[in-house]
């Protein structure tokens, strides 16, 4: 019987993107909003969840990653912008937007897809939005509280940061919250 691990492929998010979803975490806290939060260290931008896969496909996996790296220019991105998944009245994620030069995350997101699937995962069937997700609700929360929060807070000044690696991560689930091995990494190789 194969070893099975949780996984997904991500990039990871320097410290001043992690300090500034804690900042607004703070601030969102602060105004009444009740989640369950991600803890920013923890935070990353995840282009692909796999779901449970056989530990043996990691090497395949780490091969779809240097494809889609090599001769593929660093995406210049920034942070900005708050709001809510799916909408303000059933609000179960509030997440913090990413801005810049998404066009190059969307291709190279969509390059990775198409590999995967010449793997044999299954084409995502959600329409991709790149986010970070700040919080998680752990209850109904209030429309017009949200709506307030995203009005006064979601206009933080925007925080740019370059996507350097794409990273295979595990996800072991614990009663304290996820915690996530890098099992591939590869970074962006720069075109001449």
């Amino acid at each position: 019987m194969e070893d099975r691990i949780r996984a997904f492929i991500a990039i990871p998010l320097p410290r001043q993107v992690k300090d500034t979803a804690r900042m607004l975490q703070r601030r969102l806290q602060e105004a009444g909003v009740r989640m369950r939060w991600v803890k920013p260290g923890a935070m990353h931008l995840t282009l692909r969840f796999l779901g449970d896969i056989d530990e043996n496909r990691v090497p395949g996996i780490e091969k779809t990653l240097a494809e889609t790296v090599n001769k593929t220019d660093p995406p210049a991105l920034s942070v900005k912008g708050i709001g809510v998944f799916p909408n303000v009245k059933k609000a179960r994620v509030f997440w913090m937007g990413i801005a810049g030069r998404t066009p190059r995350l969307f291709d190279i997101r969509n390059r990775l897809e198409n590999k995967l699937a010449r793997l044999g995962y299954e084409t995502e069937r959600r329409r991709f939005s790149a986010h970070l997700t700040l919080g998680r609700a752990r209850g109904r929360l209030d429309p017009r509280l949200l709506v307030r929060c995203i009005e006064t807070i979601g206009g933080f000044q925007a925080v740019p940061f370059t996507a350097r690696k794409l990273v295979l991560y595990k996800s072991d689930l614990r009663p304290d919250g996820a915690v996530y091995t890098a099992l591939a990494v590869r970074e962006f190789v720069r075109t001449v």
